[in-house]
């Protein structure tokens, strides 16, 4: 029998029998379960079995493997990373004589041209500047056109763009709607919270999808971000159950010992005092009888001991192998694999190295093959390798090979087949683990011009910054390249924060480096700090221009109304208002955009739509898209939806490329819906949840919940309107927002619902709480006190709004954004 194959299935029937039972057609509703439990305890054995149960008149078994072995989430894995995994042909265990979906591959080759968005073409070309870049654009249309290149359906799996991220979404959903399916999902506690969240979201979207989980857990627990993710997605408790596998009897374990593993009598009586449950030690101790290691008899059960007595016994080939699959994280391609070594020992043939790779694999059972893809076999492998003191300098040759080969690639001194994109993520990487300053400095240029197409910068930031505020020996110059991108990054992303804590840690703080700071403490509920922040801002010596001192003039208004002191920033906004120095600033148009914040609709709305015109004039053409999306909504307000659509539109199109917008568009599209006669509530709802897979602050949630709760009243869905209430009541409960105004929105609609439902105290809670607000110092006090019965009429200006049931809300830019913020540091003292 070959090492690398598996244990008998032993006692495991009632598992097995349990999981079976969650499935179609033994299951007649969409199930979501978790099986969690430590490493090694059988939980891939478990699912195996159950799919091989299954393959012949069961659902489609898709095995979502992402081959990321560590077992603490790495900040290498990008959004949507496990959908990708789950769209690869590998991941479809297919049953004969069967009819199934396309593949990906076929799936992308059929895409409708409709996809294109052939006005961003045109702004391309229109905005290259030379022949070189106008040939660059041509390519990547015919790219996208032909389905080759970084279009292709290999290239679209590997990429961490927000194209290849929708593309695997809406494959996904067609395998998911296409037949039954059951979709096991490996190494989740490495999930991304996108892809976690669209997968849970596919339960409640057919009754014959299953889901299962499997989870590495030392205690029994979901880790805090995994947890908070489960309770929103699921509505329907019934559907969900969290499964902890408990170890195999000792009994079992004898016998698996016995049958794999000829082993003397005193390593037996170790079991019955400390075995953990970890099958893998049977695996590691047949290993040692296969290659005759007969070392001392161990003291202790102890599974890394035992890894790393046999790590010794391999070459070092095998050994190189082994430490560049561990630094690399993600599967590694043979090439790559094969180009990094060949760096390291020239005179290694290729066919050579594929022998000791199948070896590894078939033999030794430490890597694991998937088409062209090679990955540590399991986590309990990669944390042995990782800690072995054997492997360390392997390990850090493999890292610096791995990233001077990635640099090669990226710079263009030779060909090799690997994704442009998967090499720039290793890159960054393994810049930032081997501490390549000056080549991860350079890499940061790349990502500057290649940023519209990144998907979540968060994989980036999140590499650097680890880098900008945990070394030490960084130059003033390096602190300030690498946290000035980073936090700027991180700002437009929405990664306020992170944003924060770079910008402390730079050595000096410039008038722009005070004005982001401020910004990013406006965002994460610290407007006290902001505001001591914008009046030092006006004491820096010097002086400073008329466009950094309106930013401070505009940080106090944004600070002190975010406090509750309105009147205050009233007053400071209507000075700001007469001052002809600033009027031709060029970022006035904050000063008129803001202006929702103190008055009315439609007493506002003129001067948020002035101010798309003075941001357009002023080459801003993002900060005019923000405000073109709240005029829009302001005249939605009014009943003008025909006109607030075709505004939204535009604004979409300059927006769409960029990663912090998507919730905001997507939520003022369906706004605008909802307050339309019929509104499309099933498409509004899909919307709406395509929108909350990747936000990440509070008050953004508690809007989009807001919507949500809303279409599902007036579905007249009470089930799914009180588990959103429920994910209501923990925003409202510790909230990461400092302004309050929202609450009345949000309590009014609920309290409303609960009033239908004659659930007359809980809807008087959330009536006390839009109370305690103070509604006459939040927007519209006249408008609310009429919604809540305070007042019998209220004026005109709010009569089509008052005709709606409940009331939507919008989102807006109530701070200064990345174009702003990019005027003010051309303007910045050096």
């Amino acid at each position: 029998m070959h090492f690398s194959e598996s244990f008998e299935f032993v006692n495991r029937t009632k598992e097995l029998e349990v999981l079976r039972n969650r499935v179609y057609p033994r299951s007649t509703s969409g199930t979501c379960t978790f099986l969690r439990a430590p490493s090694g305890f059988g939980k891939s054995r478990l699912t195996d079995r159950l799919i091989d149960d299954l393959q012949s008149e069961g659902p489609t078994c898709i095995v979502v493997d992402p081959s990321i072995r560590s077992k603490s989430r790495s900040e290498r894995i990008y959004a949507w990373f496990f959908v990708q995994r789950a769209a690869e042909p590998a991941a479809r265990r297919s049953a004969p004589n069967r009819k199934e979906f396309p593949e990906f591959a076929e799936f992308i080759r059929k895409r409708h041209w409709g996809k294109i968005n052939w006005k961003q073409v045109y702004e391309n070309l229109k905005g290259s500047a030379s022949i070189s870049g106008i040939t660059k654009t041509c390519i990547e249309f015919l790219e996208s056109l032909l389905k080759f290149g970084r279009s292709s359906p290999d290239s679209l799996l590997q990429e961490d763009s927000k194209f290849a991220g929708d593309v695997a979404q809406e494959y996904v959903k067609g395998l998911a709607a296409f037949r039954p399916t059951l979709f096991v999902v490996r190494e989740c506690h490495n999930i991304d919270p996108e892809s976690l969240r669209f997968f849970l979201s596919l339960v409640d979207a057919w009754v014959s999808v299953s889901f299962i989980f499997e989870y590495t857990t030392d205690d029994r627990n979901f880790s805090s971000d995994h947890e908070k993710i489960i309770f929103e997605a699921i509505a329907d408790r019934s559907s969900l159950v969290i499964f902890d596998l408990l170890r195999l009897d000792l009994k079992e374990f004898r016998y698996l010992l016995q049958k794999y593993a000829s082993v003397d009598h005193k390593i037996e009586a170790l079991a019955d005092l400390n075995w953990d449950g970890n099958l893998r030690i049977i695996r590691e101790l047949k290993y040692r009888i296969m290659v005759g290691s007969t070392g001392e008899n161990p003291k202790s059960l102890n599974l890394l001991a035992e890894f790393q007595n046999n790590i010794r016994t391999l070459s070092s080939q095998k050994k190189l192998i082994l430490a560049l699959a561990v630094v690399h994280v993600e599967a590694i391609t043979r090439e790559a694999l094969i180009g990094a070594l060949s760096r390291i020992d020239p005179s290694l043939r290729a066919n050579k190295i594929l022998e000791e790779i199948a070896t590894l694999a078939s033999e030794e059972g430490y890597i694991q093959i998937v088409g062209d893809k090679i990955s540590v076999a399991d986590e309990d492998i990669f944390d042995a390798l990782k800690e072995s003191p054997v492997m360390l300098p392997m390990l850090r040759l493999a890292a610096t090979s791995l990233r001077d080969f990635y640099l090669d690639l990226i710079n263009g001194n030779f060909f090799v087949v690997v994704r442009l994109q998967q090499a720039l993520r290793q890159a960054v990487a393994l810049c930032a683990s081997t501490g390549d300053i000056f080549a991860l400095r350079n890499l940061i240029k790349v990502l500057e011009i290649s940023a519209h197409r990144a998907h979540n910068q968060t994989l980036y930031i999140g590499i650097v910054a680890d880098v900008a505020l945990s070394r030490s020996n960084l130059s003033d110059l390096e602190q300030r390249e690498l946290c000035g991108w980073t936090a700027a990054a991180a700002y437009e992303a929405g990664n306020s924060a992170i944003a924060a804590k770079l910008v402390e840690n730079l050595p000096t703080l410039q008038a722009y480096d005070l004005v982001l700071l401020a910004c990013c403490y406006g965002n994460i509920n610290r407007h006290s700090d902001a505001l001591r922040l914008a009046e030092e801002l006006k004491l820096m010596p010097g002086g400073s221009t008329p466009d950094i001192a309106l930013a401070g003039e505009l940080l106090i208004f944004l600070s002190l109304y975010a406090l509750g002191r309105k009147s205050e920033a009233a007053a400071i906004h209507a000075s700001l208002r007469q001052r002809q120095d600033y009027s031709s600033s060029r970022i006035f148009g904050y000063v008129l955009r803001f202006t929702e914040l103190i008055q009315d609709f439609p007493d506002c709305t003129d001067d948020v739509l002035v101010s798309v015109d003075l941001f357009s004039r002023a080459g801003l053409k993002k900060s005019a898209a923000y405000s073109q999306a709240a005029g829009a909504m302001h005249l939605a307000c009014m009943g003008q939806l025909d006109l607030a659509r075709r505004l939204m539109r535009e604004a979409a199109q300059e927006l769409q490329p960029h990663l912090r917008d998507q919730q905001l568009l997507i939520n003022n599209v369906v706004v605008i819906e909802l307050l339309s006669d019929n509104p499309d509530i099933a498409d509004c709802i899909e919307q709406l949840n395509a929108a909350l897979f990747t936000v990440d602050d509070d008050f953004t949630r508690l809007t989009l919940y807001n919507n949500l709760f809303i279409c599902h009243a007036l579905y007249e869905d009470s089930d799914n309107a009180l588990h959103v209430i429920e994910v209501i009541d923990r925003i409202l409960a510790d909230p990461g927002f400092g302004n309050r105004d929202i609450f009345v929105t949000v309590c009014y609609n609920v309290w409303a619902f609960l009033k239908d439902i004659r659930r007359f105290e809980k809807a008087d809670h959330y009536k006390q709480i839009a109370f305690s607000v103070n509604l006459e110092t939040s927007c519209y006090p006249d408008y609310w006190n009429k919604r809540f019965g305070m007042v019998g009429k209220a004026e005109s200006k709010y009569d089509f709004l008052l005709r709606r049931k409940y009331h939507p809300d919008y989102l807006s830019h109530w701070l200064i954004d990345i174009d702003g913020l990019t005027v003010l540091k051309e303007e910045s003292a050096p």
